[in-house]
C-alpha cells in the first residue's frame, strides 16, 4: 500500500503541470456545465440515448447471427426505443432520469447514515453523515423543485461533480509539491 502510494505521489510531482491543467479545464468544464444546466443535461441525455440505440442495433445484429429467439428481439427493440426517446423526447427522459436520480440519492443517504452511526466513535463517521445529508439534500432539491428540476438537475450535479474532481486534482499537485520540499 505504502509503494502505491510513494508511486502516485512521485506521478503527480514529475506531471504537476499536466495535472494542474487537466484540473483547471475539468474545473472550467464544470462551471460551464453549471452555467447551462439544461444544454449539460439534453447533451448528456442524448449521448446516452445514442449508446443505447447502437447498443441495441448490436444486439439485434447478435440475435439475428446467433439465430438467437424472438425473446432477442424484443430486447433489442426495446433498448433502441428507449435509445430513440432518450434521443428525440429529451425532456421525458430527463424526467424519468432525475426522478431516478432522487430516488438513487435518498437511498444513498439512508445507507450512508447507517453506516455512520455504526462509525460514530471514529472520526470517519462525521465525513460520511456528512455525505449522507448532501445525498439527502439532493434528493429534496430534486423532488421540492419538480417538475422545473427534472429539466437542469442533470446538468448541475454533472458539473458539480466536475468542480469537486477538478478541485481534487489541483488539490493533490499542490499537496505533491508541498511535500517534495
Amino acid at each position: 500500500m505504502q509503494n502505491e502510494v510513494e508511486m502516485l505521489s512521485r506521478g503527480i510531482k514529475n506531471n504537476s503541470g499536466g495535472t494542474m491543467a487537466i484540473g483547471f479545464v475539468i474545473l472550467l468544464v464544470g462551471i460551464l456545465a453549471i452555467g447551462s444546466p439544461l444544454v449539460t443535461g439534453a447533451s448528456i441525455t442524448i449521448m446516452i440515448g445514442a449508446v443505447l440505440l447502437l447498443a441495441g442495433i448490436a444486439k439485434g445484429l447478435y440475435a439475428q447471427k446467433t439465430r438467437q429467439g424472438q425473446s432477442a428481439y424484443v430486447i433489442a427493440g426495446i433498448i433502441i426505443v428507449a435509445g430513440l426517446v432518450m434521443m428525440f423526447q429529451t425532456n421525458i427522459a430527463m424526467a424519468t432520469m432525475s426522478i431516478l436520480l432522487a430516488v438513487y440519492f435518498f437511498i444513498s443517504a439512508a445507507f450512508e447514515t447507517l453506516v455512520a452511526f455504526q462509525l460514530r466513535p471514529e472520526r470517519s463517521g462525521y465525513i460520511i453523515m456528512f455525505n449522507g445529508f448532501v445525498s439527502l439534500l439532493f434528493c429534496l432539491i430534486v423532488f421540492l423543485f419538480s417538475p422545473l428540476s427534472e429539466v437542469w438537475v442533470i446538468g448541475l450535479f454533472i458539473g458539480i461533480q466536475l468542480i469537486i474532481f477538478g478541485l481534487s486534482l489541483l488539490a493533490l499537485v499542490f499537496s505533491a509539491r508541498k511535500y517534495e520540499n
